[in-house]
């Protein structure tokens, strides 16, 4: 029986770091980011956690949606508060409505002074749908 008990336990011990948490605890967040309510194409966002901890990160389609990711292959953005960051690539985005019948050379692009609104989100629970919009900066 003793045996038998100690067979026992060394299994248990081998298979409990197997078991649990896998992290901590995260929700989906998706959304749309817009500028003069065109969508922006290739902007980058990141939700970094007031209370601290690891950042996530998203990048905008060409419909300006969004999906934030905490790490490849897992979605998500720690719960709570959140300061965003967000910066555009170099790639060809929103046109300013007074160039879009210009020649592509000739137009400008989002502008460099540019806020997103809102600045700061709360990531809560369960999914997430929250939109940015680009307006000039004061």
């Amino acid at each position: 029986m003793k045996r038998f008990f100690s067979i026992a336990l060394v299994g248990l011990v081998t298979c409990l770091p197997g078991c649990g948490n896998d992290g901590p605890e995260l929700a989906y967040v998706t959304g749309v980011v817009t500028y003069q309510g065109k969508p922006i194409e290739g902007g980058s966002l990141e939700f970094v956690p007031q209370a601290g901890g690891r950042p996530s990160m998203a990048i905008t389609n060409a419909d300006g949606e969004y999906s934030v990711l905490y790490l490849k292959g897992k979605p998500g953005a720690l719960l709570g508060k959140h300061k965003i960051r967000f910066q555009m690539s170099n790639s060809p985005g929103v046109v300013a409505e007074e160039d879009q019948f210009k020649p592509p050379a000739a137009r400008k692009q989002v502008p460099k002074n540019v806020a997103l609104m809102p600045n700061e989100v709360e990531v809560a629970s369960g999914e997430n749908a929250i939109d940015f919009e680009l307006a000039k900066a004061k």
